[in-house]
């Protein structure tokens, strides 16, 4: 945002884009995706940090549907997300 208004590309005239520094930002981010995809993250990972949440929107927008269809799973464990999933993947060819 400059001076309070909202600039896009498309009111950039061409001859403005400094394209070196374009292309320099793009092979930037693709090398460091490449480069971190390549490396293994380093443990030990304990406990389940994301478990509460990843249950309760799990809870809140997956769980009514498959009520309506008369599946009920609880959902308390890492163990009960697999069993989700596996379930997700065989009813609705996923």
């Amino acid at each position: 945002m400059v001076g309070g208004s909202t600039t896009t590309c498309e009111q950039i005239p061409p001859g403005k884009l400094n394209m070196a520094k374009i292309y320099a930002v793009a092979n930037y981010v693709v090398t460091l995706t490449e480069s971190l995809s390549k490396l293994s993250l380093e443990g030990p990972f304990t406990g389940n940090e994301t478990l509460n949440t990843e249950t309760y929107f799990l809870d809140k927008n997956i769980q009514p549907t498959l009520r309506q269809l008369g599946i009920l799973l609880p959902l308390k464990s890492r163990t009960d997300i697999d069993r989700l999933v596996r379930v997700l993947m065989s009813q609705f060819d996923l």
